[in-house]
C-alpha cells in the first residue's frame, strides 16, 4: 500500500506515509508539519493495522474531520478521502498493491514460484 497526503497549506505538498504511525500536527517532531497557529502541536495520527488506514484525533483543541464529520475514536480512511485537520484540508491517496502468485524466471532460467504484485491501477489481471 502507497499512501500520499497533500496539502494546500501555503503551497500545496504531497507528503508520503511510510511509517507504520505518522503523526499530523505543528511539532519538529512530527510526520507532516502544517504551519496553522489551530492546528494542535500533536493534532492527529494514521496508523496501519491489517493492511487498512486509520485516523485518530489526539485530543486536539479544534479537532479532525473527516468528509464533513468530526471524527471520534478511530476511523478507517479510503482513498480520495477528504481530511481536515482543524482548518487545513489534506486529501487522502491510497494505492494498494495487488498480489497474485505466478510463476517467474529465476537467476539461472529456471522456473520458480513467486508472488507477482502489481499496482492495481497499472494492469488488470
Amino acid at each position: 500500500m502507497k499512501v500520499t497526503l497533500t496539502t494546500r497549506e501555503g503551497r500545496p505538498q504531497t507528503v508520503p506515509v511510510d511509517t507504520a504511525r505518522f503523526v499530523i500536527g505543528r511539532a519538529a517532531d512530527c510526520d507532516l508539519r502544517l504551519e496553522s497557529p489551530l492546528v494542535s502541536r500533536h493534532h492527529c495520527e494514521l496508523t496501519v493495522q491489517d493492511g487498512d488506514l486509520y485516523i485518530r484525533d489526539l485530543e486536539s483543541s479544534n479537532g479532525t474531520g473527516l468528509n464533513n464529520q468530526p471524527v471520534v475514536g478511530r476511523r478507517l480512511l479510503h482513498d480520495e478521502d477528504e481530511l481536515w485537520v482543524a482548518a487545513t484540508p489534506v486529501k487522502i491517496h491510497i494505492r494498494r498493491d495487488r498480489c497474485i502468485p505466478g510463476f517467474v524466471r529465476g537467476m539461472l532460467g529456471r522456473p520458480t514460484q513467486e508472488t507477482v504484485c502489481r499496482h492495481r491501477t497499472q494492469e488488470t489481471f
